[in-house]
């Protein structure tokens, strides 16, 4: 596993694409980060 820091919108696609969930982007703000395992 590697942790990585992406840019929450983007972190919020992958999510999205890999578990098949209705989650919105537009909750966060553009600028937050957030870090995530692969």
């Amino acid at each position: 596993m590697s942790a990585k820091t992406v840019d929450i919108q983007n972190a919020v696609k992958i999510n999205h694409n890999q578990k098949n969930l209705p989650i919105s982007g537009d909750f966060f703000a553009p600028s937050q980060k957030t870090t995530y395992y692969e």
